[in-house]
């Protein structure tokens, strides 16, 4: 990564930095790789919130609608039937009424408003609504 950003950084002119940038998704050095007792990328513990609140769950719950990369269950049986999802989007809801605020923001219907969830929502979800609301809907 370092290494990659020191060329973009090196470029011999602006189109060639450009075209450094798009493909290694980096626009140069950071001031940070200066401070020498850091450790690129040992010095930064993965993020949870985007590797699990924001990746995993929200791909989780495509497999199991059907909308992940074009899988299909195959000869598992997992996914919701589309009434299924709707009744559990609609029941996510529905909590909002009766859950105190303080547990955060009233979540959205997961069928209809999935992009609109942040990882708070995703945290509250899985933690407190996806175990109670998923209870006896797979088969195994």
């Amino acid at each position: 990564m370092l290494h990659q950003a020191k060329d973009v950084w090196d470029a011999p002119n602006k189109a060639q930095k450009d075209h450094l940038s798009k493909a290694y998704g980096i626009k140069g050095v950071s001031l940070l790789s200066n401070i020498k007792s850091l450790c690129f990328p040992l010095s930064f513990p993965y993020y949870f919130m985007h590797l699990i609140w924001e990746n995993v769950i929200s791909n989780l719950i495509s497999l199991w609608t059907g909308e992940f990369k074009g899988l299909n269950e195959g000869n598992r049986e997992y996914q919701f039937m589309p009434k299924v999802w709707e009744a559990i989007g609609a029941a996510t809801a529905n909590t909002g009424s009766t859950i105190p605020s303080v547990f955060g923001v009233r979540p959205p219907n997961l069928a209809k408003h999935k992009s609109s969830y942040s990882a708070e929502v995703w945290s509250f979800w899985t933690l407190y609504l996806g175990p109670v609301l998923l209870c006896q809907c797979f088969h195994n």
